[in-house]
C-alpha cells in the first residue's frame, strides 16, 4: 500500500539522519508493525546503528515466531553483525536453523556460526 511505501520511505531517510531518538522511532516501527516490509526495513535501519540491548532482546524474543523470511533475513543478519557483543546470539541463530526453509538465511547462519566457532 502507498502508506507502508511511504512508511518504509521515512525509515530510509531516519537512517542518515544523526539523533538518540531515531533509534527510539525505528525500534517502535519493528516493534509495533505488522508489515513485514516495514518491520524489515526498521531492523535494516537499526543495523547500522550502534547495537543496543534492547533491539537484540527484541530480536530474540521474535525471531523464532517471525513468518516473513524478508522480515526474518533481517533479523538473523543484525544477531549476525552483533554476535561478538551478544555470544547469546549463536543459540538463537542455531534455533532458526532447525526449521528455517529460506537458502539465503540458512547460508547467513552457517557462515556466521562457522566464523564464530573459529574465533573461540
Amino acid at each position: 500500500s502507498d502508506n507502508s511505501q511511504l512508511q518504509v520511505t521515512t525509515i530510509k531517510v531516519l537512517q542518515g539522519i544523526d539523533n538518540p531518538e531515531v533509534e527510539s522511532i525505528l525500534f517502535e516501527k519493528m516493534s509495533n508493525t505488522d508489515n513485514d516490509y516495514i518491520k524489515a526495513s526498521a531492523i535494516e535501519a537499526l543495523s547500522t546503528l550502534p547495537t543496543t540491548d534492547r533491539v537484540v532482546q527484541e530480536i530474540q524474543n521474535k525471531i523464532t515466531t517471525q513468518a516473513s523470511s524478508f522480515a526474518r533475513n533481517e533479523m538473523v543478519k543484525y544477531l549476525a553483525k552483533s554476535i561478538d557483543s551478544y555470544p547469546q546470539n549463536r543459540q538463537y541463530l542455531q534455533s532458526v536453523l532447525k526449521d528455517e526453509t529460506n537458502k539465503e538465511i540458512v547460508k547467513i547462519i552457517i557462515k556466521t556460526i562457522r566464523k564464530n566457532d573459529e574465533k573461540k
